[in-house]
């Protein structure tokens, strides 16, 4: 897939997480609509966009951090 999506809650204000494309901090180039200098900042439970690849479906590693305790994650989505 070259979409990836995460159901996310957050349960505080601020609530946020960093997105790693292979061990590095994702960039512009292959970040969702959602993420901001690799980071994003959860307003509402809601299915958000982490990963859009540019050149296509490769094999990754994605890892994502969680900064904020108590967020969370219901549904992974593949596109």
């Amino acid at each position: 897939a070259d979409k990836v999506f995460l159901v996310l809650k957050p349960t505080q204000a601020n609530s946020s997480i960093r997105i790693y494309l292979d061990e590095k901090l994702i960039t512009s180039e292959n970040d969702g609509a959602d993420v901001k200098e690799g980071i994003i900042n959860l307003q509402t439970d809601k299915l958000y966009n982490l990963v859009d690849l540019e050149d296509g479906p490769r094999e990754h590693i994605l890892k994502i951090e969680f900064l904020t305790p108590g967020i969370e994650a219901f549904a992974f989505t593949f596109g």
